[in-house]
């Protein structure tokens, strides 16, 4: 009945066009319908995880796809993977299990699935679908601080805006403010969401209005993103906060009250609570700071400890210590304290004269140096114990300065008188005292010099001169003067109860030559200086001549020339420098001894003689080209010292125009059709700097390279003619110039050739008996 049925019902389709027909209405529907034992089920999935959509069907007669955003993916992998690269089949499909995994999920694509069921070939079965939709969510892609630094610093009691932003994420991130581990529940803030980057994600910025107090220091600020799609991980931004307020009033701690014995150590702390940054804590004395180093504590604290070896200044000093940061606009002290210094001085002084003549009354002072209690004083005089004032005065420094005063009279015939002062300090054991020893002054006798010599002294000798004075009380002090003036090095002793002996040690240059030398005898202002002078005489040399030119004058010479020129008439002046006794000159020319001229004769330093001399060149006469070249010198020595001789040399240096040699020819001659050169030697000073040729025809113009015929060639001195011709014979001029002139000569050249007839009578016709005369002209050169 069922395969009766089935033409009939296309041919209803046919006929009216339905696109289906309910079986059910037919009464042909299979018992069992194929229908969904386990649908898909909409998920919520964190954007790039795994999932698998289960679809079971029982008792399928249709076929089984899945669609993804509307499109149907077919049912072969292939077909599937061409919709949905991230999507694959599962399951036992035996078993109606026809699940679709779906990989690494994206938002917003591949976010609806639907498995759907067609009806089977001949419709039996309904067509069945099931839905199912991916909610996926999205974690924030990152935390960021906005306009906030990872580190920030403030003064406490001031706010800050902190803002924090959670970008990407679906649904909206949450933003809590954290203070270390704990919420922040007590500080305003404001939260701000926006469209994120993807379609479908949120950025959400929550902004933090963060009031700072002191203890918020150091400890960071976090702001922590919550979101589903995170599972518990970590996601934050955490900003190191640091706080800075002012410390607190240092204080200072230890016994200060106490008396410390100078040189005892004395410790004492100053300390000073809180502060960021850590305050520097410093010691000052007397408003000056000192450098003594601070460090922090654990329990943030910062002390200072100050180490001073107890003294004398301390009884004046004030003493405290300071604490400062840069939140605090003055740094704040301390309470001052002073120390109490207990000493003893380290000795005594006594002030008075050293000397005293018999009769006369002396005073001396006597102070102890400062101490804490005062000292007391006592004089003793030659072992006798003598009372002199005391007087307690307390010094700036600190402590007190005991002084005392004493009035001796000298009345004893004594060569001294020993006096001691004694300071007595009743805390301290050790005794000081000071002794001072009054010595009774007499005059000294007058001094004596030996040592001076019998001849006269060469420069360079040595001389050494003795002064003595015997007795005086005390001996005399001995000096020796040059000239009114104090000598540094000289060496003096003391032969105790004897005499005093200074002795000089020179060696005699010409500076001491009739000096004046005097050692004077003084013991002190009680009696007049006594002295003895003496002199004596120094031989010395000239050190340096000067040899020069100059043109002919009187004996002392005139200006200086750099140069001569032929011609002229010139001196050399030779200048001895000073000697004593006058200095000779020698002159020597080209190497042999010649005679000088007039001598002149002037003083010079230290009673020594200048020596003047000239030396006529030529004798006077003008000066040629020969003497150029000359060589002269001129010896300054002392008669009297065998010693070392000055001497000075000149070139004579004479300028003069161009000269020919001797050895140049004035002809020259040559057969025609050879080569020749004409070479004319010319000299000058200065050297000859321009050599000119020319023509007899054209005295006045100068052969020029340019112009000359192609067998001549000039080469300065030197004209070279090839294969000459009896045209080039003739007379020629060579010039040659230097800075003083010019001068020329005559060159004649002969061209010598063989003989040419020029005209000669070919034919006379003649009488008998007449005379018939023949030319014959011929061009030679020479015509023998």
């Amino acid at each position: 009945m069922e395969n009766m049925l089935r033409p009939i019902i296309i041919f209803i389709i046919l006929q009216n066009g339905y696109t289906a027909i309910n079986l059910a209405e037919l009464s042909l529907q299979p018992i069992y319908q194929q229908h969904f034992i386990e649908e898909p089920q909409n998920l919520t999935v964190i954007e790039g995880q795994s999932v698998t959509l289960k679809c079971k069907i029982e008792n399928l007669g249709g076929k089984v796809q899945w669609s993804t955003d509307g499109f149907a993916m077919g049912y072969k992998l292939e077909t599937i993977k061409s919709y949905c690269s991230k999507c694959a089949p599962r399951g036992n499909t035996n078993k109606g299990e026809f699940h679709l995994y779906v990989e690494d999920v994206e938002l917003g694509r591949y976010n609806e699935f639907e498995c759907q069921v067609s009806p089977d070939h001949s419709n039996a079965h309904q067509a069945l679908r099931a839905r199912a939709t991916l909610n996926v969510i999205v974690p924030p892609s990152r935390v960021e601080l906005i306009g906030t630094e990872r580190r920030i610093s403030m003064n406490a009691g001031t706010e800050k805006q902190l803002s924090c932003r959670a970008s990407g994420a679906k649904p909206q991130a949450k933003i809590v403010w954290y203070h270390g581990n704990n919420k922040i529940l007590d500080q305003e803030y404001s939260k701000q969401i926006t469209n994120g980057h993807r379609e479908g994600t949120w950025d959400t910025v929550n902004t933090l209005k963060f009031k700072a107090t002191s203890a918020d220091d150091g400890t960071p600020i976090r702001c922590v993103v919550e979101h589903p799609a995170l599972n518990g991980k970590l996601m934050e931004k955490e900003i190191a906060l640091t706080v800075f307020y002012p410390p607190g009033e240092p204080r200072i701690v230890g016994d200060t009250q106490q008396a410390f014995r100078q040189g005892d150590m004395i410790n004492t702390t100053c300390i000073s609570s809180g502060g960021n940054p850590p305050p520097y804590v410093s010691w000052f004395k007397d408003n000056i700071q000192l450098q003594y180093p601070h460090s922090k504590l654990e329990n943030g604290s910062t002390v200072s400890h100050l180490y001073i070896r107890a003294d004398q200044s301390l009884l004046t000093d004030v003493y405290n210590c300071k604490a400062w940061n840069k939140e605090t606009s003055i740094a704040l002290p301390s309470k001052n304290v002073k120390f109490n210094v207990t000493f003893s001085g380290d000795r005594v002084h006594i002030k008075g004269p050293d000397s005293g003549q018999i009769g006369s009354e002396l005073t001396l002072h006597c102070s102890s140096e400062e101490s804490n209690p005062p000292s007391v004083i006592k004089w003793t005089v030659d072992g006798i114990e003598r009372h002199g004032t005391q007087e307690e005065v307390a010094v700036s420094e600190g402590g007190w300065r005991t002084t005392s005063v004493i009035k001796l009279r000298v009345d004893v015939n004594l060569s001294q008188m020993k006096v001691t002062c004694s300071a007595v300090n009743n805390l301290f054991k050790d005794l000081l005292q000071e002794t001072k020893i009054i010595k009774i002054l007499r005059p000294p006798e007058a001094p004596s010099i030996s040592g001076l010599p019998s001849i006269s002294l060469r420069e360079g000798d040595n001389l050494t001169l003795s002064c003595i004075s015997r007795h005086g009380s005390p001996l005399p002090m001995l000096k020796w003067f040059k000239q009114g003036e104090y000598i540094q090095s000289q060496s003096y002793s003391l032969v105790e109860e004897s005499h005093s002996i200074a002795k000089l040690f020179l060696v005699v240059s010409r500076t001491d030559n009739d000096m004046q030398y005097s050692c004077e005898a003084s013991n002190g202002e009680h009696f007049p200086t006594i002295s003895q002078k003496t002199n004596f005489s120094v031989y010395f040399e000239p050190v340096d001549a000067r040899l020069y030119l100059s043109m002919l004058s009187s004996a002392e010479g005139g200006p200086e020339v750099a140069h001569s020129t032929s011609g002229d008439r010139v001196q050399l002046n030779c200048q001895s420098s000073n000697s004593n006794p006058p200095a000779k000159i020698t002159w020597f020319k080209n190497g042999k001894l010649v005679r000088g001229g007039a001598i002149d004769v002037k003083p010079g330093k230290y009673g020594g003689v200048k020596m003047s001399q000239v030396f006529k060149i030529n004798e006077g006469n003008p000066i040629t080209s020969e003497d150029n070249g000359s060589k002269f010198s001129c010896t300054a020595s002392n008669p009297a010292i065998n010693g070392n001789n000055v001497t000075k040399q000149y070139t004579l240096n004479v300028r003069y125009p161009p000269e020919f040699s001797l050895s140049s020819p004035g002809n020259y001659s040559v057969i025609e059709g050879d080569d020749i050169t004409m070479s004319v030697e010319a000299k000058g000073n200065p050297a000859v700097r321009r050599f000119t040729w020319y023509t007899g025809l054209q005295p006045n113009k100068p052969l020029l390279a340019d112009t000359l015929p192609n067998h001549f060639k000039i080469r300065g001195p030197t004209m070279e003619i090839r294969k000459t011709t009896r045209k080039d014979a003739g007379l020629y001029r060579f010039g040659a110039e230097n800075d003083i002139g010019e001068k020329n000569k005559e060159i004649y050249l002969n061209v010598l050739y063989h003989p040419t007839i020029i005209n000669l009578t070919s034919q006379i016709i003649a009488d008998e008996g007449e005379k018939a005369v023949f030319n014959c002209i011929v061009d030679a050169n020479p015509i023998s």
